[in-house]
């Protein structure tokens, strides 16, 4: 990376910054007359804010767009430490600087000096004695010395004191394999949601179908159980799927403690980094297959499933796994080929699987069904598991494409199968909605793939129900890996509130979500995270409606994805969400009703997935226009009318703003100027556009007057003239106070961070 020196001597007379200056960290700055040249605009920044003493501003990226402006992206160091988040972003156009945001570190909240470390320098890198990556972190202290990891379920980045080892936040983180060898075909496949589809997949040297896209890329996986890496190290797993380092077979049967701890930590270190080796080789343990006749696709619908004559019990804190497993013609089964599990809580004359029907499994020739017996439950809701299994029954599973049921003898229990042949599979859906993504990014910005150089993506079919794994992700549930490379895509099958999560809005929506998180990287919490799903159901509600044109719906997730719902949100109307089911509705109007407290972090991460309303709001508005009457939305709301720009057109802003503006850190009022200075940028300053972008965020509530959720008070004077109520402070980590806080530091009042100095 370039060091950007800060010595360079500029005059500073001719330069006229236009309103917008630094509020409590976050900035957005415009220029007009004599603009500073891109060359010489670091050399300002200790002029534009009240920096730390050994400040240094390094350059890490640098791209130009499609109207020929170039995106210059500047990180913080403070004593050659990374300030996590501290970014300024420079948009230039013929070396000039035409505007700049960001969020910086300034003087007044300099860090903790370190105490009982020295820090240490490997590869030019301060880490700490481990060699683990050092940070400068925001807590509720101050900014403190940090080390940052992947937890080992791969659900967050949890980030350590480097003094204490204490945890000090934890932020939610929402592959290259080899494909199959053939030639690119196509088979007919029977989706849940869109009817049958033409599927682009790999017909391979052995005859058979497999969901592999070559020309877009395309994995679809059957199978989406991840073990935890804790999981693999008690089977001696994890020396088969991690690095080897240095470490042989002889030191794993001699049991070689250090040499084993040694690689222990080159494993630990990998995680740290995001590399996550080991999905790779999991995901080539799965199955690209898809069982066909001639170049149809044949799947299964497995709709009720009955024990009886069973000849065991169930012990106490025990529960029976019922497991279905495809071989694939050899006699023994395997966990790769894990296709479905449920459980019963009791063991009687007869067990009614009734859940079946939200399943569907895709079984081979000699396929076989195995029933297990689990024990030593550890914590019912979160279903963790001491591993002991027995396994009571291994049966064939001859399921014919003309039948309609199935009994099976064994020597425990008599089993009763119906099914449906020839149905509907959500892996069609998935490999068809996929493709339709990348095309839609590939059509209007000129997008390939996530990192726009055509990298792989991967679809994994989740069908278990377990929680103990990399996913941990419920049934009732879609997610995008995109802290985890290879930045997986994981869809669940279906439960009580859903049916299998693969409609088309839904899976745009993960995928952007990994454009997010390599780009504007908008932290998953509070008003960043709603914005980071808004961004999202832009783009997942855009794909669909370029799909099809004909259809009218605001809907994310609909077409008969929630069970009993039309929608899951409605853009629209945010208050309709979930057909206006209590404690579902989102806000349309910023604070306005719904709106989710954001300091709350154990609901929902302060609220992501509901205040994301008030931007899918405006950007229907944007889009349609609409004539209503605001009272509905906020108290004293009133009448107003408004004409739209068009998708076409809003689109473009949106993607220019996630794409060039967006940052970490931004907040409602940040994303306001971002909108408006896209639109400026792609329309001119003062075009129809610019004009409609404003009315749609004043008429969402989110104005020039708005403030970006980070307020300042000094301590035991300010504090009592925002009138707290005792129950409403909190710390970053989301810990309630006993009351005011009375040292320095970052709270969360009512969904705002204040900064107490």
């Amino acid at each position: 990376m370039k060091r950007i020196l800060l010595y360079v001597i500029v005059a500073l007379s001719t330069i006229v910054v236009q309103a917008q200056q630094l509020r409590d960290g976050h900035f957005f700055k415009t220029f007009s007359d004599g603009q500073p040249t891109a060359q010489a605009a670091p050399a300002l920044f200790d002029q534009w804010f009240s920096l730390p003493e050994g400040t240094e501003w390094r350059e890490v990226s640098r791209q130009t767009d499609n109207i020929g402006m170039e995106r210059i992206e500047y990180r913080q160091y403070v004593s050659g430490i990374e300030v996590e988040y501290s970014q300024v972003l420079l948009h230039v156009r013929d070396g000039r600087v035409l505007s700049a945001n960001g969020t910086v570190m300034e003087q007044r909240r300099t860090p903790a000096k370190l105490q009982r470390h020295s820090i240490m320098h490997r590869g030019g890198t301060p880490t700490d004695l481990l060699g683990r990556k050092l940070l400068l972190i925001d807590t509720d202290n101050g900014y403190r010395y940090a080390t940052m990891c992947i937890s080992a379920d791969g659900r967050y980045k949890v980030y350590h004191d480097m003094e204490t080892g204490e945890e000090l936040k934890r932020v939610p983180t929402m592959h290259s394999v080899a494909p199959p060898d053939g030639t690119a075909a196509t088979m007919t496949g029977k989706s849940i949601y869109s009817g049958d589809l033409t599927l682009d997949v790999t017909k391979g040297t052995d005859g058979m179908y497999y969901l592999y896209d070559r020309q877009r890329n395309i994995h679809t996986v059957v199978g989406g159980y991840l073990p935890t890496y804790e999981d693999l190290l008690k089977t001696g797993k994890a020396f088969d799927y991690f690095p080897r380092y240095d470490l042989t077979d002889e030191d794993i049967q001699n049991e070689d403690e250090e040499k084993i701890t040694d690689w222990l930590v080159q494993v630990y270190l990998d995680l740290a980094k995001n590399n996550q080796p080991g999905f790779v080789q999991y995901i080539k343990d799965y199955r690209y297959y898809a069982p066909n006749q001639s170049d149809t696709w044949t799947a299964y619908h497995l709709n009720s499933l009955t024990l009886s004559d069973v000849k065991f019990g169930l012990e106490e804190n025990s529960y029976l796994l019922f497991t279905f497993y495809y071989s694939q013609g050899t006699e023994e089964t395997t966990s790769y080929g894990k296709l479905w599990s449920g459980k019963a809580e009791q063991v009687n004359a007869s067990i009614d699987f009734k859940k079946l029907n939200k399943i569907v499994i895709v079984p081979t020739e000699g396929a076989t069904l195995v029933v297990s017996l689990i024990t030593n439950v550890k914590d019912e809701e979160t279903q963790q598991i001491n591993q002991d299994e027995k396994v009571l029954e291994v049966v064939p599973l001859p399921l014919s494409p003309t039948g309609t049921a199935f009994d099976a003898q064994g020597q425990n229990m008599k089993i009763h199968l119906e099914y449906e042949a020839n149905a509907s599979t959500p892996l069609a859906d998935i490999h068809w909605g996929m493709g339709r993504t990348l095309d839609f990014y590939k059509e209007k910005f000129n997008r390939d793939s996530y990192d726009n150089n055509h990298a792989p993506v991967y679809n994994l079919v989740y069908m278990d129900d377990s929680y103990k794994s990399f996913t941990a992700c419920p049934l009732d549930n879609a997610m995008a890996l995109g802290k985890c490379e290879p930045y997986p895509m994981i869809y669940g099958m279906g439960g009580e509130e859903m049916n299998p999560v693969v409609e088309l809005t839904i899976m745009a929506h993960e995928f952007t979500h990994i454009i997010t998180d390599q780009n504007a990287k908008l932290e998953y919490v509070a008003e960043s995270g709603a914005l980071n799903e808004s961004f999202s159901d832009i783009m997942g509600i855009s794909v669909k409606k370029w799909c099809n044109p004909s259809y009218q719906p605001w809907y994310i997730g609909g077409d008969g994805l929630m069970v009993g719902y039309s929608n899951m949100r409605d853009m629209r109307n945010p208050r309709n969400s979930n057909d206006g089911k209590e404690g579902w509705l989102c806000p349309g109007y910023y604070q306005g009703y719904d709106w989710l407290d954001t300091s709350d972090m154990e609901n929902d991460n302060g609220g992501v997935h509901t205040n994301s309303g008030v931007q899918n709001r405006w950007y229907f508005l944007l889009c349609d226009g609409e004539t209503f009457d605001n009272s509905y939305y906020v108290e004293g709301g009133k009448p107003y009318s408004m004409t739209g720009i068009g998708m076409d057109k809003a689109l473009q802003i949106v993607y220019r703003t996630l794409m060039q503006y967006a940052t970490s850190q931004s907040q409602y009022a940040d994303i306001r100027l971002c909108h408006i200075q896209s639109a400026k940028d792609l329309y001119g300053d003062n075009s129809a556009e610019v004009q409609a972008v404003i009315k749609a965020w004043d008429l969402v509530g989110v104005t020039d007057g708005t403030p970006t959720g980070i307020v300042e008070a000094e301590a035991n004077s300010q504090l009592s003239t925002l009138n707290s109520p005792l129950s409403n402070w909190y710390t970053l980590d989301g810990r309630l106070l006993e009351g005011q806080p009375t040292t320095k530091g970052i709270y969360i009042y009512h969904g705002k961070k204040v900064v107490v100095k």
